[in-house]
């Protein structure tokens, strides 16, 4: 893209599995991730707590001549209890010690990278986006940070679309603490407000503080899911259990609207 000449770039960061600050990205754009020998790093996340030293004089120079927008839901730190290791590792299948081994390396890379570029990056909201590549980008680029959300609905003329409607429905594999972090139903729920238009969630399953997004506007959240489930059950299933959920909802309301109309 840098070499056909593109001037603005949207970079979107989500489920990404890894924890590697970057390091993957930013070796294949040039930087160097280098140990005490000068040596390149492995790949992987426990890797950065070898890191002894950056080198950024081999980064691809178009990096600093084009607009970068950064699309990210996630407003986590890099580094602590709501950081990327810590809130995405357990996700992934990170036991406890891996956990802390990982956010200590993050510890290490981000006490490197603000000593090689002069920024702080380790506390800045959507630091830990992408196992910590949204701080890389703080750290290593002049990105502008956007919530996904919002860029996807500003680019589809969703408040246009709110304003035309009477309900606005939408959902996620599951719902908990972190949608209210900007997640799209928290997005959703935020246009909803400004429109004057109630907001519902149906999504797959509800977990720990799914109850965060009332006070952002939601009126009511659903699950899909009707009781337990094993991943092939759900997945085979998928179709009509969604259908299910949508009746309920649609006669939930159909009734509260019987009887709040009288």
């Amino acid at each position: 893209a840098l070499a056909r000449g593109v001037k603005r770039l949207i970079v979107g960061l989500g489920g990404s599995a890894f924890n590697d600050a970057g390091q993957g990205l930013f070796s294949a754009l040039g930087a160097r991730f280098l140990d005490e020998a000068g040596r390149p790093l492995a790949p992987g996340g426990l890797e950065l707590a070898r890191l002894a030293r950056l080198d950024l004089s081999g980064l691809r120079p178009g990096l600093g001549e084009v607009e970068i927008v950064v699309s990210s839901d996630v407003q986590n730190p890099l580094t602590g209890p709501d950081g990327a290791s810590q809130v995405f590792g357990p996700q992934k299948g990170a036991g406890p010690e891996t956990v802390r081994r990982l956010d200590e390396a993050l510890k290490h890379f981000a006490a490197l990278a603000a000593a090689a570029t002069g920024r702080e990056a380790e506390n800045r909201p959507g630091a830990g986006a992408a196992g910590g590549l949204g701080a890389a980008f703080m750290f290593f680029t002049r990105a502008v940070f956007r919530p996904g959300v919002e860029v996807v609905m500003e680019t589809g003329g969703f408040e246009n679309l709110a304003a035309r409607a009477d309900l606005l429905i939408t959902g996620e594999g599951r719902t908990d603490a972190q949608t209210a972090w900007g997640k799209a139903p928290a997005g959703v729920a935020a246009v909803g407000r400004r429109q004057g238009r109630p907001t519902v969630v149906l999504s797959w399953a509800l977990g720990p503080g799914y109850e965060n997004l009332y006070p952002l506007g939601v009126s009511a959240v659903g699950a899909v899911a009707p009781g337990p489930l094993t991943l092939a059950e759900a997945m085979a299933q998928a179709e009509p259990l969604l259908a299910g959920a949508a009746e309920r909802l649609a006669r939930a309301l159909a009734a509260g609207g019987l009887v709040f109309a009288k």
